[in-house]
Parts: structure tokens; sequence; C-alpha cells
């Protein structure tokens, strides 16, 4: 596309935000890593009608997401 997707990216990762860019063969590789909240986090399928080929990577990706997410303990004050 033609959107400046720098800025948003960085700003979704800056807050912790695990985007995770999926693009059929049209699509920007280049656009959807750097959408990506990881690069390896940006998959790619022929036609959005083989979305359910992707299944096992997304679920790769979501272990991984899981993995690195960490509760944070909430501040009390007062």
């Amino acid at each position: 596309s033609f959107d400046n997707v720098d800025t948003p990216a960085s700003t979704l990762k800056q807050k912790g935000v695990f985007v995770i860019g999926i693009g059929t063969r049209n699509s920007d590789s280049r656009e959807l890593q750097k959408i990506s909240y990881d690069p390896s986090y940006a998959l790619s399928v022929s036609e959005f009608t083989d979305l359910p080929s992707v299944q096992e990577q997304l679920s790769s990706v979501m272990s991984t997401v899981l993995v690195r997410a960490t509760p944070m303990t909430p501040t009390v004050t007062g």
C-alpha cells in the first residue's frame, strides 16, 4: 500500500501490542514485517481462502507470544 506504516507500527510496539500481519500474495512482505511485532510474525497465504493453511504457524506464534507476555503486578497507591 501507499500508507506509511512506520509510525503506527512503532507506537503499537511501544505499547506492547503484539501485531501479527497476515497478507496475500499481492501484499508487500516488507510492510507486513514492519507492521508485525516481530518480522517473523508476518505470515502470507496465496489467497484468503488459504487462511486455514497458516493455522499451525499462527498457533506457534501465539504460543511464543503467550510465553513472552508476563503479567504486571498492579501498583497500589494511597
